[in-house]
């Protein structure tokens, strides 16, 4: 009697078991919808034709054997073999790959392990996608094993969902997430998010990564949303991430690999005449002098100036900015942070003594004055100059012509690639790959990383002390320690509850400008673009090909006129576009004799005067006009289309997370750097809130995928748990 009671309330329990996972399945279904209805209002559009096989959501469900043969048996053409197909819905997509491709599995899924008393796995042997997804398996403790005419648990004990999949949503036991308390939580997957979770867990911290969308990487992201061809969906170059970190963090090991661009940039002219410019000086010389023998002398001399500035630069970035000393502490923590910062201001005392007086005031004019006046002290070529200006306000609604936008001209070439100052390169496989490789160093370092676990506030203790987070779905995280990876106004005006935070601090953070005029437009195109001038006919790439393509970008008058648009709420009537060719140095992201290319458009307002972004007509029509005019230097691009996905500024905000659509978690000019991030008094990581750290973009030093805000801030982390 007491055995068939016990084995009642074990069936009970399975049922209560099985119930939860069917509600996780539908969970997750509705969440692959979401995603869906997602890329499809960002405007992803191409020729699907008759095919089924080609839709990028469509995909086979996985399914449920019971083997009554030996593993190496199981096949569907086996007689013997039971299959148990779970209840879906035909048009509903579970498991599914949201970034392109059915499902492919080496083997059918079998359950492995089995013995009484154990546990047994449920396993997708080789399951694949077009994106390179890995394995599916699922374990489930039991004291109960199954005979081999069916499955029969019973006493479910745990189940664990494992996923190797770069690309895909993960699945994580909820229970044991919130039952136990971290050493760190980090909200948001983004690369910053993810250096700072590696850094800590190194130092021995427990870590969790908590990640709103479907896959990490934040705006370093790659996505296959036109069957076959993989975007780097919103930072498209590698120039920035800090050399200590790629070494620190091992990530050639963990899979990165750096394509350099030679040429790097390449502006055609309506007259057919065309700029090359690259690494190589020999080539700067040549092409330079076709516009102006003065500028070529002149070029090198302007490379070596900012190459100095770069070198004053670059401690500032790989330090935490000597901030005034925020809160109670020990005497022998006030006395550190005196040192720490007498050592600062020593160092920047010492580089500016080697500077001299005239570098410094060079570098001043630098940092103040409008990058058109700074061009044309040095230039007289207008191609030259516009060139160079694109660097200036890319990412900005400024123009050339506001004063300290000199300074955003230095941001934009203060990086390098293998040593190498100012080389942009490509990513293989996209600018993912670099989200990727920083997340396999955060893993084997002990990080979990969790997807699809949107925080929607944080937990408040005592008024002023972070105890963990919830979850949308109402999970409740606890952790000694929360970094946020998103915006500062996402962080306090969203996350934090309401009350929290003093006065001025939530003021200042208000008046934080997230304003962007960018929208970033992924085209997959079935032949190169040929331009006036070059060696028009030849399917082949050539130097034309390799680097940047400054469209529309003929003089600063014209960079100006754009501007000017914008800031009377028009999309700018001749867009100043950065066209890149990744496809033609990585052959991983796109079919054979096709290619993918990126438009980074400027200058298109946040909220139109003429319309607005969610009319699809609207957009549509400012496609067409940014690919006439490309028409204009390569007769027939708009004909070689296949596809593209455009994300306006709203959409970059909705999806990716980028408040006001600012790439930069927040504008770059001189009253929002370095002491001033992100607002004066906190420039530090800290904030008002003990436990609470900022560790993305819009903390020091700014923008772009370097990495440098996450890892500084794990470094303050570190600093204040462990004295």
């Amino acid at each position: 009697m007491i055995k068939r009671l016990r084995k009642r309330v074990r069936d009970l329990e399975i049922q209560q078991e099985i119930k939860r996972l069917q509600q996780r399945i539908r969970d997750l279904e509705l969440k692959g919808e979401m995603r869906k209805a997602e890329t499809e209002s960002s405007t992803v559009v191409w020729d699907e034709g008759d095919d089924e096989e080609q839709h990028p959501f469509h995909c086979h469900p996985p399914r449920f054997y019971e083997p009554s043969q030996p593993k190496e048996c199981l096949s569907e053409d086996n007689p013997q073999f039971e299959e148990d197909e779970i209840d879906y819905d035909e048009d509903e997509c579970l498991f599914s790959d949201p970034s392109g491709g059915d499902f492919s599995y080496d083997s059918p899924p079998v359950f492995d392990n089995y013995s009484d008393e154990e546990e047994y796995t449920m396993v997708l042997d080789g399951a694949t996608s077009a994106n390179g997804s890995r394995i599916l398996s699922v374990v489930i403790s039991t004291e109960v094993a199954t005979d081999c005419d069916g499955l029969t648990t019973s006493g479910v004990e745990n189940y664990n969902v494992g996923l190797e999949a770069p690309l895909m949503p993960s699945i994580i036991d909820e229970v044991a997430l919130k039952n136990k308390k971290w050493d760190a939580l980090v909200i948001g997957g983004g690369h910053n998010g993810l250096t700072a979770a590696a850094y800590l867990a190194q130092s021995g911290l427990s870590v969790a990564v908590l990640e709103r969308r479907h896959l990490i990487g934040g705006a370093a992201v790659t996505e296959e949303l036109i069957p076959g061809f993989k975007f780097s969906r919103c930072s498209y170059l590698q120039s920035f991430l800090r050399p200590s970190i790629i070494r620190d963090l091992e990530l050639h090991r963990h899979g990165l690999k750096l394509l350099k661009r030679s040429p790097s940039s390449f502006t055609p002219c309506l007259d057919g005449r065309y700029l090359l410019l690259g690494p190589d000086a020999d080539l700067n010389r040549s092409e330079i002098s076709k516009f102006s023998e003065r500028d070529a002398e002149a070029y090198p001399r302007y490379e070596n100036q900012l190459e100095k500035f770069c070198r004053f630069m670059d401690p500032l970035i790989d330090s935490s900015p000597p901030e005034a000393h925020q809160g109670v502490s020990s005497f022998n923590s006030r006395l550190k942070h005196k040192l720490q910062k007498s050592e600062f201001w020593a160092h920047c005392l010492h580089q500016s003594v080697s500077m001299g007086q005239q570098g410094l005031v060079d570098f001043m004019d630098l940092l103040l004055s409008p990058a058109s006046k700074v061009l044309n002290n040095w230039f007289e070529s207008d191609v030259l100059k516009a060139t160079l200006a694109t660097d200036a306000v890319i990412g900005t609604t400024t123009s050339a012509h506001t004063p300290g936008s000199g300074y955003v001209l230095l941001h934009h070439v203060m990086g390098g690639t293998d040593g190498h100052r100012g080389i942009w390169s490509y990513v293989e496989g996209g600018m993912g790959s670099v989200s990727q490789a920083i997340g396999k160093a955060a893993k084997e370092a002990g990080v979990t990383i969790v997807t699809d676990a949107e925080v929607s506030k944080l937990m408040i203790a005592d008024s002023d002390t972070v105890t963990g987070v919830i979850l949308a779905d109402g999970t409740e995280v606890r952790s000694s320690v929360v970094l946020s990876n998103a915006t500062a106004h996402k962080t306090f005006m969203e996350l934090v509850p309401e009350n929290v935070l003093p006065e001025d601090f939530s003021r200042a953070i208000k008046n934080v400008d997230y304003s962007s005029a960018t929208t970033k437009i992924n085209l997959a195109v079935d032949k190169l673009p040929q331009f006036r001038g070059c060696n028009i006919g030849s399917p082949d790439a050539g130097p034309q090909h390799m680097g940047t393509i400054h469209i529309g970008s003929e003089s600063i008058e014209e960079i100006e006129s754009a501007c000017q648009d914008a800031r009377n709420g028009l999309p700018s009537r001749g867009p100043v576009i950065e066209m890149t060719i990744p496809s033609v140095l990585d052959k991983t992201i796109s079919p054979p004799g096709k290619h993918v290319i990126n438009l980074f458009v400027q200058f298109t307002p946040y909220k139109p005067n003429d319309g607005c972004w969610e009319d699809t007509a609207y957009r549509e029509s400012f496609a067409q006009r940014c690919f006439k005019l490309i028409d204009e230097y390569a007769p027939g691009f708009s004909s070689s289309v296949i596809g593209y996905d455009m994300l306006a500024p709203p959409d970059l905000e909705r999806i990716i997370g980028l408040t006001g659509g600012n790439i930069f978690h927040g504008a770059m000019g001189l009253d929002s750097l370095f002491l001033m991030r992100p607002v004066k008094g906190w420039s530090n990581y800290r904030t008002p809130l003990r436990g609470l750290y900022l560790c993305g973009s819009g903390a020091h030093p700014g923008g772009g995928v370097m990495g440098a805000p996450g890892r500084n801030a794990a470094r303050v982390v570190i600093d204040d748990i462990k004295g």
